[in-house]
C-alpha cells in the first residue's frame, strides 16, 4: 500500500501530499515535540517537527551555509580564537558549518531536547557528520529561556530556532534583548521563510531590526531560496557598531 505523508506549510497555508514516502522515525520527545524523519523520493531524508519541515537532506547545506556565512561575513581584525554560541541547531549541521571556519576555538550549542540530539548524533549523522566528535563543541541541554539568565560572552551568537511569527514575537523579543548581550561582535538569527519573496515592510522583520538597532547593532539581511521550504529563508545579522570590523574570508 502506498504511503503518503502530508506536510503542513503554515507560511503558504497549504498542505503537500508526498507520495511513495517512507517514515523512518516517528516519536514524541520528552519535550512534547512530534519528531519525524521522512524519506521522500528525489528529496532524501527530511526532518519534521510537529508536522512542519525543519531540514531536508537535499538542500540543508544551502540553508546552513547561508545562516553561518551571514554571521561570519563581517568580523574584527584581531580575532584568532573565535568563540561561537549556537541556540538550537540540534541536528548538528550549524555546528558543522561553524567548525569548518578558520580560527574557531570553541562552539557552545544550547539545545533543550535530548531526544533530538540523540537521534542526530547516533542515527542520522549525515547532518552533523564529524561535528559531534569535535572537542571544540560543547552541548548544553538547557531551555534557551533559562540559559539567557546566565552571563556568557561570545564573539558570535547564532540563533537557529523556529520561525518568528506575530503570535510568538512578544516572547522572542525579550529573549533577543538578553541573549544579544552575549555577542561581542555579531548576532545572527533565522527569522523565517518568506514565499514567494521577502517584503522589507514585513512587521516581524521591522520589529526585530528595531530591537537589534537599539542594542547597538547595525543590521543586515541575508536570504536564500530553499526548495524544500518553498520559499526564501531569511536571516538577520546584527553587527556591533562599536568594533572595528572587516570583511571575513568566507
Amino acid at each position: 500500500m502506498e504511503e503518503i505523508y502530508e506536510e503542513e506549510d503554515p507560511n503558504l497555508q497549504v498542505t503537500y501530499c508526498w507520495h511513495n514516502s517512507r517514515c523512518l522515525y516517528r516519536n514524541t520527545t520528552e519535550r512534547g515535540t512530534l519528531l519525524e524523519i521522512i524519506d521522500r523520493p528525489a528529496w532524501g531524508l527530511t526532518c519534521y517537527m510537529d508536522g512542519v519541515i525543519q531540514s531536508c537532506e537535499a538542500d540543508q547545506d544551502v540553508y546552513h551555509s547561508t545562516l553561518v556565512n551571514s554571521a561570519f561575513r563581517y568580523f574584527f581584525k584581531q580575532s584568532n580564537s573565535i568563540r561561537v554560541c549556537i541556540l538550537g541547531g540540534g541536528e548538528g549541521a550549524t555546528a558543522k558549518k561553524v567548525l569548518e571556519k578558520r580560527s574557531i576555538a570553541r562552539v557552545d550549542m544550547i539545545e533543550w531536547d535530548r531526544d533530538v540530539l540523540d537521534l542526530f548524533e547516533n542515527r542520522f549523522r549525515m547532518w552533523g557528520k564529524g561535528a559531534w566528535d569535535d572537542e571544540r563543541l560543547t552541548i548544553y541541554e538547557e531551555d534557551v529561556f533559562e540559559a539567557e539568565r546566565k552571563r556568557r560572552s561570545y564573539h558570535i551568537v547564532i540563533m537557529d530556532l523556529f520561525d518568528l511569527t506575530i503570535e510568538n514575537t512578544d516572547n522572542w523579543i525579550p529573549l533577543l534583548q538578553k541573549v544579544g548581550r552575549w555577542a561581542k561582535n555579531c548576532f545572527t538569527l533565522y527569522v523565517g521563510t518568506h514565499a514567494p519573496f521577502l517584503r522589507s515592510s514585513d512587521p516581524i522583520l521591522r520589529k526585530v531590526r528595531r530591537t537589534l538597532r537599539k542594542m547597538g547593532f547595525a543590521t543586515h539581511i541575508s536570504y536564500n531560496y530553499i526548495p524544500s521550504f518553498h520559499g526564501f529563508a531569511v536571516f538577520l545579522t546584527g553587527v556591533r557598531e562599536s568594533v572595528n570590523l572587516i570583511n571575513y574570508n568566507i
